[in-house]
């Protein structure tokens, strides 16, 4: 009988498209079928004892696991299992709803920046490749307008959506449908989080659809061959049974 370890490791044929964690599944372009894993780690042995994000560009943050043997953080290519050694992080530092977002497709470039996201609070962590630590920034981009009844005490507003172009991060969270938000990090061994925004084209009229008629719109900022896109999808019913898509391409500004 042949070894246990004899038998190939399934892999993903990639580029994919990560779905949600806890379904364990993922959309292969390539075979146009989304596919069901009962377990990452299973399919992936690099993984275990470890706990890891997927990011847009393709590569996986990975931390090990409290109480690991192993002390690492690194960037894992799953296509080619090569790493790039990142600044060690707990695991106890990272929020347990989190996003991790690159600023560039080529992770080995010295200076690429890698970002985690809280999605339950206005609260990231960053840091370069080739540099010595992560930095932990807050931030503020104003609160919910929530009736007073319902939230009494204001709630702060917190990024839920990003990508990156260029360099540069981009969010849309703002209560204006011309603007995009713009995230910077200063160089040096104690980067500074820098915030603006810039004017985008209208994102009223044809691109939402008929206003009166919907009930909710989900937006999404993706990155694709160097320029920025914001994807909506528009419910004209509370079940999502009728849907109208819209892709529009939104302008980058750089300085």
């Amino acid at each position: 009988m042949a070894a246990a370890d004899s038998i190939p490791t399934p892999r993903l044929a990639y580029p994919c498209v990560m779905r949600r964690h806890e379904m364990q599944t993922a959309f292969s372009l390539p075979d146009q079928e989304l596919r069901q894993f009962d377990m990452m780690p299973d399919m992936m042995p690099e993984l275990h004892g470890t706990t890891f994000v997927a990011t847009p560009q393709g590569w996986i943050l990975v931390v090990a696991n409290s109480g690991s043997e192993l002390s690492l953080t690194y960037l894992l290519d799953p296509q080619t299992t090569s790493r790039v050694a990142l600044p060690e992080l707990e695991e106890d530092d990272l929020p347990e709803q989190r996003k991790c977002v690159l600023s560039g497709n080529d992770a080995t470039a010295e200076g690429c920046g890698v970002l985690v996201l809280d999605m339950t609070s206005p609260a990231m962590w960053f840091c370069r490749i080739g540099g010595s630590r992560w930095s932990r920034h807050g931030y503020d981009i104003g609160c919910y307008n929530l009736p007073p009844s319902y939230c009494p005490v204001p709630k702060k507003r917190n990024i839920f959506d990003m990508a990156a172009v260029g360099g540069r991060f981009f969010f849309f969270e703002s209560d204006t449908s011309s603007e995009v938000g713009t995230l910077d990090f200063t160089e040096g061994p104690e980067p500074e989080a820098r915030m603006g925004v810039i004017a985008v084209p209208s994102l009223d009229g044809d691109f939402y659809g008929d206003r009166q008629q919907m009930s909710a719109v989900l937006t999404y900022l993706v990155e694709s061959c160097g320029d920025l896109y914001l994807a909506s999808i528009a419910f004209y019913s509370w079940n999502g049974s009728r849907l109208q898509d819209g892709f529009l391409g939104v302008g980058v500004a750089q300085d």
